[in-house]
């Protein structure tokens, strides 16, 4: 999945899951579906083969959302998550957006 080819503004990130042996990283996320209709649904970004995880946060009352995701151009895939709490940078092989059951 090309992660540039889906729009995550107002995005809510719920929960982030490590799972630091299998190099897998999980955002639990209420993803907007239609805006219209301002449908949302669960979804889990998953990041496999993660090498790099930071985020600078403040202290943040609820869940933060994300405002924007900025593509880093270095050779492996790397992005930057702003939210309205701070920032996470990631870098990573692969990424799916799946339906959360």
């Amino acid at each position: 999945m090309d992660i540039s080819d889906y729009s995550f503004h107002d995005t809510t990130i719920l929960q982030v899951r490590e799972y630091p042996e299998f190099q897998i990283l999980e955002f639990h996320i209420d993803f907007p579906v239609d805006w219209e209709t301002n449908k949302f649904e669960l979804r889990i970004l998953k990041f496999t083969q993660v090498t790099y995880y930071s985020f600078d946060t403040i202290q943040f009352a609820g869940n933060p959302t994300i405002l924007d995701i900025n593509e880093m151009g270095t050779t492996k895939n790397k992005i930057e998550i702003i939210t309205n709490a701070g920032k996470r940078i990631i870098e990573y092989v692969n990424v799916e957006l799946l339906s959360r059951i």
